[in-house]
């Protein structure tokens, strides 16, 4: 099965600096800050957090070798807190040889389609899921798939 994050969480980063340059803060948009990254960063990884120890099972990003993870479906708003670690981590994978299918939302805010899931965007962003979640059976790399 490929590897789907939604509002991907693919590295410890808590402090990200805006697109107008990196001593500026991001303005954070939507249902999900950095108090709630902190939190929720703390509750996965415990006494881990902010050390070297912390599994690349549970920050994926943090593995040196990425080339053993099945294909990957990203998504993510351009305002988006997450928006540049998920970019880091899409280039990383595509380098070691994974499948990526990445989609970047001008404007998105992250879980918007939660908050309006009537929405163009929403509609569009949960039909992408739902391709990649269907197509993942069949990916060469998946496990069960045709090698």
């Amino acid at each position: 099965m490929p590897h789907h994050l939604i509002g991907a969480v693919a590295e410890v980063a808590i402090a990200v600096a805006a697109p107008g340059g990196p001593d500026q803060p991001l303005l954070l948009v939507g249902i999900w800050d950095r108090a709630a990254n902190l939190q929720g960063w703390q509750a996965l990884l415990g006494d881990t957090l902010g050390t070297d120890h912390v599994s690349p099972c549970a920050a994926p990003a943090r593995a040196d070798d990425l080339s053993g993870l099945p294909p990957t479906y990203l998504d993510v708003g351009d305002p988006d807190l997450f928006r540049d670690e998920d970019l880091t981590y899409a280039n990383r994978l595509m380098q070691a040889g994974v499948p990526v299918e990445l989609h970047v939302y001008p404007g998105g805010i992250h879980a918007g389609e939660l908050l309006a899931p009537d929405a163009e965007l929403s509609t569009r962003i949960t039909n992408y899921r739902m391709t990649a979640l269907n197509r993942a059976p069949h990916s060469s790399r998946a496990p069960g798939g045709p090698q």
